[in-house]
């Protein structure tokens, strides 16, 4: 570091609100009012998540938790725009259902809490501003309790950002957050999971065609190249 230079932000004083992580017993009591919300790509525009990833994905988070009542449910599905190959989404529809999804939830009964599931490998700026309009809208006289539910299909890290926001904004007291993909087929928390997520087996996948490419380009000695790189180098 140059002298002088400083990095990193360091306040006068904290006075406000910080946010504590802490582990928590899971809350899976079926009648907390439930919110699906996630993109669900046009089909016919090689689409990576669709109508019938979310219908599967839905019914398994029901099992889960051990939804049976379809009032409790509110599926908010974020649409892109037509012919735009996926890649902008139709905020004008979306303001419509979200709206449509706030009178719901009026409607709902009054819990302590609500669970939202975030669906799909997509994420727009427009999703996190849907989340906080509905819980804005979720009338409460006590600081509201958000229970989060990722799926694996996307980084932890946007995410946990997002909740910590919540808090500091103080649109909710809690958040219980839950990323599937930190538990085995039997529900205990695997230590080597946690840094598993959705978008790695794509990463991968993509690493390997890269992998493969390089090694078509120099005629599959690519391995041997590099070791005779660094024998090159050692002498």
């Amino acid at each position: 570091m140059a002298e002088g230079e400083d990095y990193g932000h360091v306040p006068e004083s904290i006075l406000d609100i910080a946010v504590a992580i802490t582990a928590w017993e899971p809350e899976k009591n079926p009648s907390i009012p439930t919110i699906f919300i996630g993109i669900v790509e046009d089909p016919g525009a090689e689409a990576s998540y669709t109508s019938a990833h979310w219908n599967n994905n839905r019914d398994r988070v029901k099992d889960l938790f051990g939804i049976t009542t379809d009032s409790l449910i509110i599926e908010l599905i974020i649409h892109p725009m037509a012919g735009n190959n996926n890649k902008r989404v139709d905020s004008q529809r979306l303001a419509k259902d979200v709206k449509g999804a706030v009178e719901k939830l009026k409607d709902m009964k009054k819990d302590d809490c609500i669970r939202i599931v975030r669906m799909g490998i997509g994420n727009a700026v427009a999703m996190e501003e849907a989340i906080e309009r509905l819980i804005r809208s979720w009338q409460r006289d006590e600081l509201k309790t958000i229970q989060f539910i990722g799926l694996g299909e996307t980084s932890d890290r946007d995410w946990l950002n997002f909740c910590n926001s919540l808090v500091l904004s103080k649109q909710c007291g809690k958040v219980l957050y839950y990323n599937t993909m930190n538990y085995n087929v039997f529900g205990e928390v695997e230590s080597h999971r946690h840094n598993t997520q959705g978008n790695v087996p794509r990463s991968i996948e993509q690493l390997a065609k890269m992998l493969q490419s390089a090694k078509q380009k120099t005629g599959g000695n690519s391995d041997s190249n590099s070791r005779d790189e660094k024998r090159d180098d050692q002498g």
